[in-house]
């Protein structure tokens, strides 16, 4: 299961999101349906699947942007400004 879930926030990756939209098309169409990496409606879940994963990884540096020890970068600028600490600058 993929989100919020007891054990922190789960994401869901690209062969999941694949193997779901390829379930859906057989729950959908049948068993019979050509799958093959030629067939166009492959080539489109892998277009979609992509864009769902990328919003996955999205989801999920929001969800780490407000925990202490999981962001990075200005999100953790972010939430260390909240108890008055500022992070050093970088130094060579």
């Amino acid at each position: 299961m993929a989100g919020q879930t007891t054990d922190g926030f789960e994401v869901k990756r690209l062969p999941e999101i694949v193997e779901e939209l390829v379930a859906r098309h057989r729950a959908d169409f049948g068993t019979g349906l050509n799958l093959d990496p030629s067939e166009p409606i492959v080539q489109l879940d892998g277009v979609y699947a992509e864009r769902e994963a990328s919003l996955w990884e999205l989801a999920e540096r929001v969800h780490n942007g407000r925990k202490l020890l999981a962001s990075e970068g200005a999100d953790l600028d972010d939430v260390v400004a909240l108890v008055g600490v500022v992070r050093l600058p970088a130094v060579a």
